[in-house]
């Protein structure tokens, strides 16, 4: 008979990994309810800080900001505590600053005290603090960036007569907009590359084909790294959801492994290969010439071969996405808004000539082609939430308390989207930097590249670039949607920076008299 039939080893399996699971989210949420309590209970007698609001147990305030656009409700909830609040994230303390005078009392006024990163997953698991962008403050970050940056400018990066590398890498581009006039363009990929030469070209010492495959691999991982670190990023508050395939945590860090032993890692070591002390040809040689010069010397130095690895990386990220995502901007915006296109050719035209290029000579004279720049990088800020900061010491703020290690978050949206600053901020109103004489003004809570010691430290650069980029692509083109296309969005999504939803578009050339 079957009543006397023992059970399946299967089913006594099932049973048991049920049983554990069970066990494990007991347990988790066990101690995830003691830690929820300690910090609602019996940390906060000892401290004064900044009002917020209260959020979910074990989630904060997470549920509330949704994914699509958490720069706009961090800006709400900034407004509604004056710009300045402490907030959770799972049960880990942020404190936002949200408002012009809070981010420019803690990051500009407020010395090294705002300056760190915190200690959170994406930076000690993925980079462990090397480099220069996730690097942790301090002598060693201090040293690594005021050489990095002096070793640029000595290859020429970001003075006026490198201009000229950035006027032959956008010939290249405009060639290949003309080599298919008619046929709609998704200009993504070609911007990237386009940009990216530019540092490519005194990183690496060498610059990429538009159709190269291998660089198109890895400008398509970069760019995927941009977007998976808003979700990505969900592992800094709950580390558990790194062993769970569907947080992108994984796909992250393989992304990013791969970019740097197929790009950097395999550039670093052809430069060591045929590296001359006497023949410095680009910023590798550089470095690795630093790297011999303080061996020589006996000296403990950040400068490292493995560090020299992320320093490039972040310089190609950096140095990629954030230039080309702002043109990015600009050509939407161009489609979207024909008459200001129409006002800005207009204006090249009476400055410039057909005869020629713009130059930055030009630049003080066309002022109507600045505002709309500064428009474009106001309304559609890409950094809208900023790379997050910890504090270096128990420090105060407002007469608040702000504890040394605590996680910071710059709301740069808030900024570019205040009311009272911008009246109707979503509004597409390049007037806003003109004077009454139509001269270009620049406001004074206008911070395209950041405020105080993580600043954007390309900032000459990216300007050189988007105005010289933007210009001439005007110049020599009319922007129109592919016939029969959807109105683009204007929204864009959120990722570690504000993109624009992928759109085409057809570049048509406008009549050139003569180059000379």
């Amino acid at each position: 008979m079957d009543g006397g039939r023992e059970p399946t080893p299967g089913f006594s399996q099932e049973k048991s990994l049920l049983f554990t699971a069970k066990l494990i989210i007991l347990v988790f949420t066990s101690v995830w309810l003691l830690v929820w309590v300690i910090r609602e209970y019996l940390s906060k007698p000892s401290l004064n800080l900044p009002p917020g609001p209260r959020g979910w147990p074990f989630l904060g305030i997470l549920p509330s900001l949704g994914m699509s656009a958490p720069h706009e409700r961090l800006a709400e909830v900034a407004a509604k505590y004056g710009g300045l609040f402490t907030c959770y994230f799972g049960v880990h303390r942020v404190v936002v600053l949200g408002d012009y005078e809070t981010i420019m009392e803690a990051l500009g006024r407020s010395g090294d005290a705002f300056s760190d990163r915190p200690r959170l997953p994406m930076f000690t698991e993925i980079r462990e603090g090397k480099g220069i962008a996730g690097a942790f403050y301090g002598k060693h970050w201090k040293e690594q960036r005021a050489w990095t940056f002096n070793a640029l400018r000595g290859l020429g990066l970001g003075k006026d007569n490198f201009a000229v590398n950035i006027t032959t890498e956008i010939g290249y581009l405009c060639d290949r907009l003309k080599a298919n006039p008619t046929v709609p363009l998704d200009p993504n990929h070609s911007l990237n590359t386009a940009v990216s030469n530019i540092v490519c070209s005194i990183v690496y010492g060498t610059r990429y084909e538009y159709d190269s495959i291998r660089f198109k691999r890895m400008l398509a991982l970069l760019q995927e790294n941009f977007e998976l670190a808003g979700m990505a990023g969900l592992v800094n508050f709950f580390p558990f959801l790194k062993y769970v395939p569907l947080s992108g945590f994984r796909k992250f860090r393989s992304n990013l492994q791969e970019l740097i032993s197929s790009l950097v890692t395999k550039s670093v070591r052809e430069h060591l290969r045929t590296f001359n002390k006497n023949n410095i040809r680009d910023f590798i040689d550089a470095y690795l010439n630093e790297i011999r010069r303080r061996s020589s010397d006996g000296q403990t130095s950040p400068f490292t071969e493995d560090n020299l690895t992320w320093v490039i990386a972040d310089l190609f990220a950096v140095g990629t996405e954030t230039t080309a995502l702002t043109l990015r901007w600009a050509l939407l915006y161009m489609i979207a808004h024909p008459g200001v296109q129409c006002r800005v050719q207009e204006e090249l035209d009476e400055v410039v000539g057909r005869a020629r290029m713009p130059s930055m000579e030009e630049r003080p004279r066309l002022n109507y082609a600045r505002a709309v720049i500064s428009e474009i990088q106001r309304i559609r800020y890409i950094a809208a939430i900023t790379v997050p900061r910890a504090t270096t010491e128990d420090t105060k703020l407002y007469g608040y308390d702000i504890p040394k290690g605590t996680t910071v978050m710059p709301v740069m949206w808030a900024v570019m989207h205040n009311a009272k600053t911008w009246p109707e901020p979503d509004q597409f109103r390049p007037e806003r930097f003109l004077d009454e004489r139509g001269q270009y003004r620049k406001h004074e809570h206008f911070l395209p590249y950041g405020t105080g010691r993580r600043m954007c430290p390309g900032e000459r650069l990216a300007s050189m670039e988007v105005f010289l980029f933007f210009t001439h692509l005007l110049h020599q083109f009319n922007f129109t949607l592919p016939l029969g296309a959807p109105e683009p969005s204007l929204k864009g999504r959120m990722g570690i920076t504000l993109a624009p939803e992928p759109f085409e578009l057809i570049a048509t050339g406008r009549q050139i008299e003569r180059l000379e």
